[in-house]
């Protein structure tokens, strides 16, 4: 099963890429973001959760094929990867405000 993640922002900075492709088996959002943190040195949880919590900051945006994770199941909404109907695809975006 492969899931191609598109990353943007500071996380692209942490993870040194534009996009990955896990190959590993991975079966919710939560583990996704495991195994993406295990590859920035666990520096992505310092910034993408709430302190002491597995809440996502409200800054930051998580698509699952265009869907906002807060509408769906959160780190337990389900991924299905490549098989002959569905291609999970993973946007991780913060927001930022200016002025």
């Amino acid at each position: 099963m492969a899931i191609r993640v598109k990353l943007y922002g500071r996380i692209r900075d942490y993870l040194n890429a534009q996009e990955i492709t896990v190959e590993e088996d991975v079966q919710t959002v939560g583990e996704l973001v495991d195994i993406l943190n295990a590859r920035s040195g666990n520096r992505l949880s310092e910034f993408f959760f709430d302190p002491g919590t597995r809440e996502i900051r409200p800054s930051f945006v998580m698509l699952v094929n265009g869907h906002s994770i807060r509408l769906l199941q959160g780190l337990t909404t389900k991924l299905y990867g490549n098989n002959d109907i569905v291609i999970d695809n993973i946007d991780i975006l913060e927001t930022e405000g200016g002025g």
